[in-house]
Order: structure tokens, then sequence, then C-alpha cells
């Protein structure tokens, strides 16, 4: 939650991860945010830096990988 609460205000979210150890469900300390603009995650990399849990987080874009359905 504290994930979606810190990058909602820069637009509409359509999903967001934390990524967890499987084993301990520890977070790994990094996760993904998924906006509905792109806009909206260039946004977020203008108003860095943030910090969630008391951490600094390193926001940075994702690039999907291409699909092999050519």
């Amino acid at each position: 939650e504290m994930l979606y609460e810190t990058f909602c205000r820069f637009g509409e979210i359509v999903d967001w991860i934390v990524m967890k150890n499987p084993e301990t469900g520890a977070s790994r300390g990094f996760g993904f945010v998924t906006f509905r603009d792109s806009a909206s995650a260039e946004s977020v990399l203008r108003h860095g830096p943030f910090k969630i849990d008391g951490k600094v987080v390193d926001v940075k874009l994702c690039n999907q990988k291409p699909s092999n359905n050519n």
C-alpha cells in the first residue's frame, strides 16, 4: 500500500507489486508500478527522490521485453 500511496498522486495506477522472497515472504527491496499513461511515469522521474518505509527509492523506467510472437 505504501508503494501505491507514494505514486498515485502522479496518475492512474493500473498495477503495482512489491517483489518478495518466496521462501520468507520478506520484501526483496524492489517493486514495479504500472501507470495508465507513460507521462505519469515520466513525472515521477522528475519529482524524485522518494522515501518509502524510511528508505530512499531509486526510481527507473522499465521497458517491456519484446514479444517472441513475430
